[in-house]
């Protein structure tokens, strides 16, 4: 059973870090989106 919640609590670190990273590298393109169109506009 521990190892199970061991394993458990390594995937939730795993998936919280995944979506974080996703969520900085969204803002990433719309930050950048966003100056190449105020550049470009």
């Amino acid at each position: 059973m521990s190892e199970w919640v061991c394993i458990s609590i390594e995937a939730l670190t795993l998936f919280i870090n995944w979506q974080e990273t996703l969520v900085k590298i969204g803002w990433n393109a719309i930050v950048n989106d966003a100056s190449n169109m105020m550049e470009g506009g």
